[in-house]
């Protein structure tokens, strides 16, 4: 990495440093770029384009899969999902867990990280002993995986799972409950910088959401099979609630997670009824509610991100990271940034107008020539990304660059103005406009300002906070204020 470490990007964690480019130069290996045909093998290939931009891979043409293929998945899923509580097992997720576990007493509790998985098998252990459940036997998945073996043999316990989301089948009784501890994350730094500051980076949003229906298919491995699967994360309701974020998920799940957001307005009694009747095999209404919710899908609009953007990227990447060839480079770059442009991509088409000034300012040095066209390009890409806190920082190295101070000039009145117009915005697109979705929120926000739950109070200040165009959160310290507008 010594001779290519200006061309790389630097990515610095709280526990580790990440140097590498952002898409690998494999087109540059030899015992790539001279075979005459590659096939690719997963079962969860995904997109296509992404695919390549993953691998640094040239074009790959996916084989024709028939529609009715396309969008099936197997069985019938009950979700429950968190509504606003912060606490390790909530009321209404204990009272979902506590019928499942009545009728089969096995599950399978799906964490980021083994450590996360540890703490979780103390807190399920006392869970259990509260609820009169004692005796049960727990595991915590080792590399090796002999722990699913004795967990499927076993006629009751719970197994425990850090930073896995697939690979695992439990067929018929072997489990009929998982509950998905967090929402699956980013795998390494540079997904992390991705979700972050990239936003509207539709292939990211689509590799997350493909962890989440590999973990929300552990239990369906037969179109009879059935589970109740648990969200108990509060950020998967967030995270559904916007149409962008549902990219990759087959319409039957999509329509079990439209029901599953309206139990979140259901009181604990009919949840519980729900689960019986369900996990008794009493899929009559179910069914109709899985219909009618499938029915009620709105037709699924293209991605914004084309393939020639990723053909584009990988190019230029490779050109600039495995050769220096920096005009090439530049090139490519510029004509992510013009596409990104016109599909109205704002955070990703920023970034590769940063690409771009960055491939242009190593140009500049190598030539020994002047720095005036890339900075220009990187002042660009910083107001096209100004709604991303990483942009705004970038400032700072541009007036460096320019050896000048912050001009005030930036910060003027209508970047807020924009910023409310895009969170009210954003609002009415996760909320949908169809129904009356839009004024239940409305009386919903004015409930919990009125709150004397904490809780509650709480999560109204940063929907309040949120819709006022601010960066808005909740701290978990006890001694913290209510919630942060930044």
């Amino acid at each position: 990495m010594r001779g290519s470490l200006k061309e790389a990007n630097i990515y610095m964690g709280v526990n580790s440093i990440w140097i590498r480019p952002y898409v690998y130069p494999l087109q540059s290996s030899e015992q790539y770029s001279k075979s005459s045909q590659r096939l690719y093998m997963s079962a969860t290939i995904g997109d296509p384009s992404d695919l390549s931009r993953r691998l640094g891979a040239a074009r790959i043409v996916k084989l024709p899969v028939q529609p009715e293929y396309q969008e099936a998945t197997s069985g019938r899923r009950l979700i429950v999902i968190n509504r606003i509580e912060d606490i390790d097992i909530p009321e209404r997720l204990a009272a979902a867990i506590y019928i499942s576990l009545s009728k089969h007493p096995k599950s399978v509790w799906m964490c980021n990280s083994k450590a996360e998985a540890e703490t979780m098998r103390e807190v399920v252990k006392q869970w259990l002993e509260s609820n009169k459940m004692p005796g049960h036997p727990t595991w915590i998945l080792s590399s090796l995986g002999n722990e699913i073996d004795e967990f499927k043999a076993a006629e009751k316990g719970h197994l425990f799972v850090g930073g896995r989301f697939d690979g695992m089948d439990f067929h018929g009784d072997e489990c009929r409950l998982v509950v998905l501890n967090t929402l699956p994350r980013a795998i390494n730094l540079q997904e992390e910088f991705i979700s972050a500051y990239l936003r509207d980076s539709a292939f990211m949003i689509a590799r997350l959401n493909q962890r989440i229906v590999q973990a929300l298919g552990r239990c369906n491995r037969s179109e009879n099979d059935y589970a109740v699967y648990i969200l108990a994360d509060r950020r998967f309701a967030s995270h559904f609630g916007r149409e962008t974020n549902r990219q990759g998920i087959p319409k039957n799940m999509i329509a079990e997670l439209d029901i599953a957001e309206d139990m979140t307005e259901r009181e604990i009694p009919d949840i519980q009824e729900s689960v019986t009747r369900f996990l008794e095999e009493n899929f009559e209404d179910f069914d109709y509610e899985v219909s009618q919710a499938i029915s009620r899908i709105p037709v699924a609009r293209p991605s914004s991100e084309s393939l020639d953007i990723a053909d584009d990227e990988i190019t230029a990447w490779t050109a600039m990271f495995a050769s220096q060839n920096f005009p090439v480079a530049a090139q490519k770059f510029e004509q992510c940034w013009k596409k990104a442009l016109n599909a109205n991509l704002i955070e990703l088409g920023a970034y590769y107008g940063w690409c771009l000034a960055k491939a242009q300012y190593l140009e500049a040095r190598l030539a020994n020539c002047s720095l005036v066209d890339a900075l220009h390009t990187f002042e660009d890409a910083i107001n096209r990304g100004g709604i991303s806190s990483w942009f705004n920082r970038m400032r700072a190295s541009l007036n460096r660059a320019r050896q000048t101070t912050v001009d005030q000039q930036h910060y003027n009145s209508n970047e807020y103005k924009n910023a409310i117009v895009r969170a009210f915005d954003e609002m009415l697109e996760r909320l949908g406009t169809r129904g009356d979705k839009f004024e239940r929120w409305c009386q919903r926000v004015e409930k919990m300002l009125r709150s004397n739950n904490h809780a509650e109070f709480q999560e109204g200040l940063e929907f309040l906070g949120k819709l006022l165009g601010y960066t808005a959160s909740r701290p978990r310290n006890n001694s913290s204020t209510d919630c942060l507008w930044r």
